[in-house]
């Protein structure tokens, strides 16, 4: 898409809709809505075999990432369009209805769990609950259809980047054989960084000092600012 809405409304097939993202499984409604591009979306919209409740392989729907990115620093101009849409079919419905007519038209669900069990409702009160700009980055194109294995003599360089708060992280591929074991280490050593962080915001003492155990752990900076617990401290 560079701006021609005619082409792209033309080059839209079935295929399109249901064509996935190699390494995230975003389909074209979520990358639409990912790096928001609207004018792509209202396309999408007027295409009557359209699938509002796809799931990538996160199990989010689009409306997932409408909400987070509907926070103070993002545009909620895709999200609203998701509920106004939503609403005027769900009227046009209740009227048929009464009618006896059949029901059907593009709905988008904010009840709907992801993987974590997080709703697109959830994340529109709390849209940190997805980090965009690392799900920009994993659904970025073209993608290297090689990617190469890594063994676990890499998993100290990967740490030392998950403590640098590096945001351009790796993203393994699902047949990889040594993703998984690389995987779980490094998403419990992510998971006490931010723990680390939550308690240094609420002002718990006593957990900081549990999880700050180390040197290193002293030093993991906060993705975004670059502070470590010693600068808050």
């Amino acid at each position: 898409y560079r701006g021609d809405t005619e082409l792209a409304g033309r080059l839209i097939t079935i295929r399109t809709l249901h064509a996935r993202h190699p390494r995230t499984g975003c389909y074209a409604l979520h990358l639409a809505v990912i790096f928001n591009r609207i004018e792509v979306f209202k396309l999408l919209l007027k295409q009557p075999t359209l699938d509002t409740s796809l799931k990538d392989h996160l199990g989010r729907t689009a409306m997932h990432y409408a909400a987070a990115s509907s926070g103070i620093e993002g545009d909620a101009t895709i999200y609203h369009m998701m509920r106004e849409t939503t609403q005027i079919e769900e009227e046009k419905n209740q009227s048929k209805q009464r009618c006896n007519g059949s029901i059907h038209g593009i709905t988008f669900d904010d009840t709907v769990p992801d993987q974590e069990g997080f709703s697109a409702d959830d994340v529109k009160m709390d849209p940190d609950l997805i980090n965009m700009k690392r799900v920009r980055i994993a659904n970025k194109f073209p993608v290297e259809m090689h990617t190469p294995l890594f063994s676990l003599e890499d998993l100290p360089i990967m740490e030392q980047k998950m403590l640098e708060g590096d945001e351009n992280f790796i993203f393994f591929d699902d047949d990889d054989p040594n993703a998984s074991e690389i995987k779980n280490v490094l998403s419990n050593l992510q998971n006490r960084v931010i723990a680390i962080w939550e308690a240094l915001r609420e002002g718990d003492n006593r957990t900081v000092k549990h999880l700050v155990d180390s040197k290193r752990m002293a030093m993991c900076r906060e993705p975004g600012t670059g502070m470590t617990p010693l600068h808050a401290a």
